[in-house]
């Protein structure tokens, strides 16, 4: 009763800002007849974001689906063509995993007047998580509008002004607000080059040499995004875009040298736009054997946005005095409002210098943003913010008080209220479940200091997040923080951070120690002061009354660190299963599993033995050589310690590439770490020189490896850190290579083989209790050159995966073969719980060259694990996917 009464308040206040409430044409029954909110989530787009705008929707699926609340997923391809999609296909890692498929399992319709005035007839409001060209820019906003279709953000005239980069630099200036000097530029133009000459020299700029920002008109995202020197390079730069498909238009801007770059999320409230806590974004120096790679160094790229690495740090709240950090707070509120901006947005810039230039001066209600400490200036506005796990988004909302599934619900809520959705009365009663005490308490840590500590942040923040959702879980997440020890650290003495929420939700574990120490430290006082500011604002928009019945966790207490001792004692003591998600290192060589055995803790995968042998590739092999009989087969391997390798092409060592070839069998090589994964330090070498590169760059401890280093063509090599003492090589075996192409005949993609191998690289999870091991159906990663890269394994909106493999790159028979096989190499190395094993498979015998099996496998949200255990009878959806590995850690261990 008090929800309802409270829900009554909240809903009369939404329509109070609106005046009367607007009246709805619909035909149909709201809520459908079972009394529940069903949203459509928009997803894909011909944008080379839609494999983000895939990430996005799959947030909010896992976030607003509940009890309450229904989404329906929508995939729109390259070729605007509409189809319905299953919810199980949103796990996929792109748009491409399924795209060639849509014509068997998706429901396509004729037109996009008709994808329309279905959402009209069947959806009570509509998310349009699409990024870039069509999904920001107003197009399908004016679908939507045209139709009468309820939607959540910005109008289409609203965001076609907002999206084009050039008009709303434009707008920005003539509103009064401080701007970097830029221009509009059609890179098609034949005088291209005298045309930014001219403008350069009107606004007194070094035509040869000044520094300036490339951006497509209309992209987003940081898209084609490049930093050049002078009036020719901006030239090329522009028509590449053209080249590259990219956009004719592009904004050429003074680069803000010097300037601490930062972005805010606003969110429309009952009572108007509130700003919450803004984001630094800091860009690290990465060390690159090519000085020209450092021009891409120095811009928010693409890779920096969506890769969590070493080379970007995030800071919530940017480290600049409370008073420029409130000039942030409220310009990005005024120009929400100037701009007519609705629901949610994105607001980019920077704080330059009091003294910096190229900018033009603020008007006379704008000088609130020339604070003493600097100059805050507006870049970007994106309508629809990136809604990844870690997005600002939710970095910023948890600073407020607001989970993930709070902050969705208040942006659904005022949208439907906007619009004059009415909501039933019992969807604001909360979805949490009894008390902690009688829950089972699950202890999920990850982090660590190998060069997979990203990927376990990744997956530990998924793991937690969705078994948050079963209501008789109690899930407190950990941080293993021995990045900070020493080598001779002993594993017990390991520091560990008990972590609240807003904490966990950081790119890297870096930020995640940064923010802990903080919050423990006399400096965050600072902070706290902000923080109440943030939410006093939320209280008098109206969103923190409402967020705070879904999930209160306002004032939390502060992070808590301990020893590892203490955290197993602490498991021990409260019956907790630790779910393990540390990659690599103590958290996969056995050393924490043995801890664990010996205190008598329950935690999830294999034991100590058997971890300790899979982490040993080498060993691993050996292991494996008993099953030749039965078509299951390891390729050679050699272990070699970098002192023996050559670093120069003339140098004797021990060991050649000549002399390693001789060995393996092969006269092209793979090279990795001795004891890493996650496909860093992974690469493909054919001759003594390319030996040499690989073998300095390690011993120069380069974070990455530029794109064509080596004589195969190869993307960005992300490299271990820190650097390996010994290299693993294996002979380099060729595989069947699998195209995606698009279809001429309409705009979707459909797949080519080429090649004449007759091995595909598959990847196998495998779920169940020792000897007893269950295979899922079996996974390819396309890959773009000869090996994964980290982005194609683990990061959501980049590679392809295909699960099942299709009939056209390996026969059924071939595949259940494989499955078998794989069940006999998980029960050999004593797998328990849950693993994933890599391996070649023969396309036609389903015989296997095993390559490596993971007891910690990556659990990152678009994982193939959740695309294997979706194609299961009946489908496993990540949540419960993670509940069966708690409850194989509760069984007793053989």
């Amino acid at each position: 009763a008090m929800a309802n009464c409270l829900y009554g308040a909240y809903q009369a206040r939404h329509f109070s800002c609106d005046g009367a409430k607007r009246t709805r044409k619909r035909s149909v029954k709201l809520f459908g007849i079972d009394g529940r909110v069903h949203v459509g989530v928009l997803c894909g787009g011909p944008s080379p974001e839609r494999g983000i705008s895939l990430n996005s929707a799959r947030s909010a699926l896992d976030h607003l689906q509940d009890d309450l609340v229904v989404v329906h997923p929508y995939y729109v391809d390259v070729g605007l063509d509409a189809y319905r999609i299953s919810q199980a296909q949103m796990y996929c890692n792109t748009p491409s995993d399924f795209d060639f498929k849509l014509q068997d399992s998706g429901q396509r319709f004729r037109n996009l007047q008709e994808f329309a005035q279905h959402l009209q007839e069947e959806m009570d409001v509509v998310l349009p998580a699409l990024h870039g060209v069509w999904g920001e820019d107003g197009g399908v906003q004016k679908l939507l509008e045209d139709a009468g279709v309820p939607f959540i953000g910005t109008g289409a005239a609203e965001a076609e002004a907002a999206f084009d980069k050039v008009r709303s630099s434009t707008a920005m200036r003539e509103l009064g607000y401080p701007v970097l000097e830029s221009t509009g530029c059609s890179g098609s133009r034949a005088d291209l080059e005298l045309e930014i000459e001219q403008w350069m020299a009107s606004r007194k700029l070094c035509q040869a040499t000044e520094k300036l920002v490339v951006k497509p008109a209309r992209a987003g995202s940081s898209v084609g995004v490049s930093v050049v020197n002078g009036a020719k390079e901006a030239a090329h730069a522009c028509r590449a875009l053209v080249e590259q498909g990219i956009g004719k238009e592009a904004l050429v801007e003074v680069y803000a040298r010097g300037g601490i770059e930062f972005t805010a999320i606003v969110l429309e409230g009952p009572h108007g736009p509130v700003a919450l806590m803004p984001t630094e974004v800091e860009l690290i120096d990465a060390v690159l054997e090519d000085s020209a790679s450092l021009e891409d160094n120095m811009i928010f790229n693409y890779r920096r946005k969506y890769l969590p690495s070493d080379q970007v740090r995030y800071h919530t709240p940017p480290r600049v005095p409370k008073d420029i950090v409130q000039a942030i707070r409220r310009g990005a509120v005024s120009l929400f409002r100037d701009m007519k901006l609705k629901d949610i947005a994105r607001i980019d810039g920077w704080v330059l210098g009091t003294k910096f230039g190229h900018i033009s001066a603020p008007d006379a209600s704008r000088q609130y943003l020339l604070c003493p400490g600097g100059l805050v200036t507006f870049t970007d506005i994106n309508i629809m913010s990136g809604m990844e796990q870690t997005s600002f988004l939710f970095q910023q909302a948890a600073e407020a008080g607001f989970s993930h599934a709070a902050v969705l619900r208040e942006v659904l809520f005022h949208s439907c209220c906007r619009s004059g959705v009415p909501l039933p009365n019992h969807l604001i009663q909360s979805t949490e479940g009894a008390g902690k005490s009688a829950r089972r308490k699950v202890f999920v840590i990850f982090g660590g200091n190998t060069s997979e500590r990203q990927v376990s942040l990744m997956s530990g923040t998924n793991i937690w997040l969705k078994l948050r959702s079963f209501k008789d879980l109690d899930v407190t997440p950990f941080l293993l923080a021995s990045v900070e020890c020493a080598d001779s650290t002993p594993v017990h003495e390991y520091p560990v951070y008990e972590l609240p929420y807003a904490n966990v939700l950081r790119h890297t574990v870096e930020e995640v120690i940064e923010s802990c120490q903080c919050s423990l430290s006399e400096s965050n006082a600072h902070i706290q002061v902000l923080s109440e500011l943030v939410v006093d604002d939320c209280k008098n928009v109206g969103l923190t009354d409402a967020g705070s019945l879904w999930e209160p966790f306002r004032n939390p207490p502060p992070p808590k660190r301990v020893k590892m001792s203490e955290f197993v004692h602490m498991a021990k003591s409260e019956g907790a299963v630790v779910f393990n998600a540390i990659h690599g290192g103590a958290g996969e060589n056995g050393m924490l599993q043995q801890l664990f055995e010996e205190e008598g803790v329950m935690f999830t995968g294999s034991g100590s033995s058997a971890s300790a042998l899979c982490m040993d590739k080498a060993m691993t092999g050996d292991c494996i050589q008993s099953l030749a009989q039965e078509g299951i087969y390891s390729a050679r391997k050699r272990t070699i310690s970098l002192n023996d390798l050559p670093t120069g092409t003339h140098e004797s060592a021990p060991w050649t590439f000549q002399r390693l070839a001789s060995e393996l069998g092969s006269n092209e090589l793979c090279v990795k770490p001795g004891s890493d994964g996650c496909s860093t330090g992974v690469a493909r070498l054919v001759c003594d020189e390319d030996l040499v590169k690989y073998v300095c760059a390690v011993r120069q401890g380069l974070a990455q490896i530029p794109p064509d280093t080596f004589q195969s063509p190869h993307g960005i090599i992300e490299m271990p850190l820190p650097p390996p003492s010994a290299l693993l090589f294996e002979p380099f075996i060729s595989s069947r290579r699998i195209v995606v192409c698009q279809q001429k005949s309409r705009g979707g993609e459909q797949l080519q083989c080429v090649g004449d191998s007759e091995w595909v690289e598959i990847t196998v999870g495998v779920v169940g209790v020792k000897g007893n091991m269950h295979a899922f159906n079996p996974s390819i990663t396309v890959a773009e050159s000869a090996v994964l890269s980290l982005e194609e394994k683990f990061q959501g909106g980049t590679g392809i995966n295909l699960t099942p493999p299709p009939p056209i790159v390996a026969l059924p028979t071939a595949i259940s073969q494989a499955k078998l096989r794989i069940e006999k190499v998980a029960d050999l190395l004593g797998i328990d719980g849950f693993a994933r094993i890599d391996a070649f498979m023969h396309v036609r015998t389903g015989e296997l060259i095993i390559i490596e099996a993971n007891t910690v496998p990556g659990m990152t949200p678009s994982t193939v694990l959740f695309h294997q255990a979706l194609e299961e009878t009946p489908p496993m959806f990540p949540k419960d996917f993670f509940r069966s590995v708690v409850n194989y850690a509760l069984e007793e261990k053989p």
